[in-house]
């Protein structure tokens, strides 16, 4: 498969094709699992072919997640539980209500829909170039689960986000939003484990180097290195006044979503 397809960063995809570097699968999972440019359901057939495709291997231990024994295994988990969710985001339930928010998830939230269609036709009427998010919540619920979902301004799903899901982390054995047990910490992290790890990707980047998100949206950075979590390490550059101060964990990008400041 071409896997480089899957690589938003311009910069980092010209430098593995041109050094002749082949990532393995679990780099070839990760790459896919972080693309901004493929819709859900593009990254879930992409994961079902590196599972087809590529040989299995085992997970290594990271700083948040325990070893596992197969990679295939742990996609496989990753593909059931997501078509799942996406099942039961659109799912009629008559405890769940509907907003909507636009632009990457800052702004005010609608009010309360009582279906997904509806809520989806609204957003979608009045989205801007920043697409939008749907929430499913579960009002009165004292464990405050609810669903997450990015659309694009054509109304395609490009990511789906769960709180709360059952202890064996599978949507689909949920008997009621008030009934959802949480996932332990090591069971949530290994559903997100693709968010925190760094599976050693080259990169071209130097120390010093100036660098900006592809995705957009986000102010200028100075490359310093990168984290065991996948995330860059460096100062964020402050785009009225040119002034740097170091970045906080959830204002960092992912290295992967990295290309040079032009």
């Amino acid at each position: 498969m071409d896997i480089f397809k899957y690589i938003d960063s311009r910069d980092i995809r010209e430098y593995l094709i041109k050094t002749g570097y082949k990532p393995d699968t679990l780099q070839s999972a990760y790459i896919v699992s972080h693309s901004l440019c493929h819709s859900f359901w593009e990254k879930q057939a992409a994961l079902r072919e590196i599972i087809a495709c590529l040989p299995d291997q085992e997970v290594p231990k990271t700083v948040h997640c325990l070893a596992q024994p197969s990679l295939h295994g742990l996609l496989r988990d990753h593909l059931k539980w997501n078509s799942e969710l996406a099942r039961r985001l659109i799912l009629q339930e008559e405890n769940a209500v509907y907003q909507f928010e636009l632009g990457e998830g800052w702004g005010d939230k609608s009010f309360p829909i009582r279906s997904f269609e509806s809520c989806f036709n609204k957003a979608i009427g009045s989205c801007d170039e920043e697409g939008f998010h749907i929430y499913k919540t579960y009002p009165g619920d004292p464990k405050e689960n609810w669903i997450k979902a990015f659309y694009d301004t054509n109304g395609t799903l490009q990511g789906l986000y769960p709180v709360g899901m059952p202890d064996n982390g599978d949507p689909s054995d949920i008997k009621g939003p008030i009934l959802w047990p949480r996932l332990t910490k090591e069971e949530r992290r290994r559903r997100g484990y693709f968010e925190y790890i760094d599976p050693g990707i080259p990169v071209p980047f130097q120390r010093g180097d100036l660098v900006v998100c592809c995705g957009g949206g986000r102010d200028p950075f100075v490359w310093t290195g990168r984290k065991e979590s996948g995330r860059a390490a460096g100062y964020v550059v402050d785009r009225e006044t040119g002034m740097l101060r170091k970045s906080l964990e959830e204002e960092t990008p992912y290295y992967i979503h990295l290309e040079y400041s032009r």
